[in-house]
C-alpha cells in the first residue's frame, strides 16, 4: 500500500444522541449503547476511527428509528445499524447529510429518533435549542490529517511547512462538523 505523510493535528469528538422528538425512545437509546459499546468501538477502529467508553442492553425492542447520522461516518453507522436490527428486530433508517444540515432538519421538523453528528459543538446546538433526550455519550474522535502527494515530494513535515511556496491546500466545507475545528486552527482571528 502506499505511503502518505499524516500529520495528527487533534481531534474531534463524535457522540451519539436521543432526540426528544423520539418515538421510539427505547429502542433509540439502545442504538445508542450499542454505538458507544466495546462491539460498536471495534466497528469505528475497524474503519479507521479513533474509539471511546461501552454499555449494555435487556429488554424487546419492536418499530423503528429514523437516524440523523453525519456524512463522515455513514459506513460504520451503516455496520452498526444492521447489526442492530438483526439483533432487535427495529428497522433502522438512516438520513445522511453534514451535522448542520442534519441539525436544520431536526429543528424544521421535528422528527426523528437519533442525532449523531460529526463533532460535540452540533450537540450544543441541539440542546440549546432543546431537541435533545437525556445525555449524549462519545464514541469516537475524528483525527484531521494532512495527506500529501504519494512520497511526500514537497517535504510536509508539519503544520508551519504549509506555507511553502508552490503549495495548494484544500480545506474543509464551513458548514460540515471539521469546518469549525478547521476555522479555529487556521483562522483564529478571524470574525
Amino acid at each position: 500500500s502506499p505511503t502518505y505523510g499524516v500529520i495528527d493535528m487533534s481531534a474531534t469528538k463524535v457522540g451519539v444522541m436521543t432526540l426528544k422528538s423520539s418515538k421510539n425512545l427505547e429502542a433509540a437509546r439502545r442504538l445508542g449503547e450499542l454505538v458507544a459499546s466495546e462491539e460498536g468501538r471495534n466497528i469505528f477502529a475497524e474503519m479507521g476511527f479513533s474509539p471511546a467508553p461501552a454499555a449494555t442492553a435487556s429488554e424487546k425492542l419492536s418499530g423503528s428509528l429514523f437516524i440523523h447520522c453525519a456524512v463522515g461516518i455513514k459506513d460504520p453507522v451503516g455496520e452498526i445499524a444492521k447489526k442492530f436490527e438483526a439483533e432487535t428486530g427495529v428497522k433502522v433508517e438512516l438520513s445522511f447529510a453534514n451535522s448542520g444540515q442534519l441539525l436544520g432538519q431536526i429543528d424544521t421538523t421535528h422528527a426523528g429518533d437519533v442525532y449523531i453528528p460529526g463533532d460535540v459543538g452540533f450537540v450544543d446546538k441541539a440542546r440549546e435549542k432543546k431537541l435533545v433526550a437525556g445525555e449524549p455519550r462519545n464514541f469516537c474522535y475524528f483525527v484531521p490529517t494532512l495527506y500529501v502527494r504519494k512520497g511526500n515530494p514537497k517535504g510536509i513535515r508539519e503544520v508551519s511547512d504549509l506555507v511553502k511556496p508552490g503549495l495548494k491546500l484544500c480545506l474543509a466545507d464551513p458548514s460540515a462538523a471539521i469546518g469549525p475545528w478547521r476555522a479555529r486552527r487556521w483562522c483564529p482571528t478571524a470574525t
